[in-house]
């Protein structure tokens, strides 16, 4: 009968190990998920479109980039034979000055912001800042890109019994 008893605590602490085991992995830390942003593949090298800034715009054409140009649609920029060197070019330019790389970037998450769950311990939303690393590009185009700003985004992250996966990324 004892030994019964004794069987019986020994597996009941052996269960509450194990949930307690599992639980504690199922935690999100804010580095598990910069790790998993980074390793998704909207994280992976590819070619950058880089909304330029009002800073950026002045400094390419002061390098001989490219050019302004007065349209019916405004001021739109046209690309130099040196800007072409570096770039692959402008994006319709109606939205905003958007312009193309040539050479693949990785995207870079720099932080995360904030983690939240909305009541749902098994599903998290990631909030983070990021930015291109333009060490990829031309030695002669990064410094156009020196304080170019960091964006956000937002992951949503959900738990399965093999630990977190990233769902969305925007």
């Amino acid at each position: 009968m004892n030994c019964r008893i004794v069987a019986r605590g020994i597996i009941t602490l052996a269960i509450c190990l194990a949930q307690t085991a599992c639980w504690c992995g199922s935690s999100l830390t804010r580095g598990k998920a910069k790790d998993l942003i980074q390793a998704s593949n909207e994280f992976k090298k590819q070619k950058a479109k880089i909304p330029l800034t009002a800073e950026e715009v002045k400094a390419g054409i002061a390098a001989g980039y490219w050019k302004e140009q007065n349209s019916l649609f405004g001021t739109l920029l046209n690309m130099t034979p040196q800007g072409w060197r570096l770039f692959a070019g402008f994006e319709p330019q109606i939205q905003g000055r958007i312009i193309d790389t040539r050479e693949e970037l990785y995207p870079q998450v720099l932080e995360i912001t904030g983690i939240t769950d909305n009541g749902n311990p098994t599903e998290k939303i990631v909030e983070f800042r990021w930015n291109w690393d333009f060490n990829g590009l031309s030695h002669e185009a990064q410094p156009l890109f020196a304080k170019h700003p960091a964006r956000s985004g937002h992951a949503s992250l959900k738990l399965y019994d093999d630990g977190w996966r990233v769902q969305q990324i925007s």
